[in-house]
């Protein structure tokens, strides 16, 4: 059963801890309060991202409608009954990394700067 998503940039500091099965704490993005800590051994991971395009190229390969249907239902399998619910559903822990947060907030603060300065003549 999945437990929390974390995202990260390829090779931060929480993607090698958990990529090296060290312990690793996620915080909700939302009330930094709200933790789960998951211990050395304790955890198995998989990588999301995917390389799609190289070279203008795609090379993702292409599925199926069915094989789609069977990786979402596989997928959606995994997650707590209490999570999948319509009615009242529990929330699903996620995280982002400190580098992808404080990269996020410099996007922002950058984007905010240009459009202050950005004048009409």
């Amino acid at each position: 059963i999945y437990k929390v998503d974390v995202t990260c940039l390829v090779g931060d500091s929480i993607a090698r801890r958990i990529e090296a099965g060290e312990e690793f704490t996620a915080y909700d993005e939302h009330d930094r309060y709200k933790f789960k800590t998951f211990e050395a051994g304790s955890y198995s991971y998989r990588i999301l991202q995917q390389k799609v395009m190289e070279n203008g190229e795609r090379i993702a390969p292409v599925h199926s409608l069915m094989e789609k249907k069977a990786f979402y239902d596989s997928t959606l399998s995994m997650f707590n009954p209490t999570e999948r619910r319509l009615i009242n559903p529990h929330y699903y822990k996620t995280d982002i990394s400190d580098e992808l947060y404080d990269l996020k907030n410099e996007m922002t603060r950058r984007i905010t700067e240009e459009i202050e300065k950005f004048r009409i003549d």
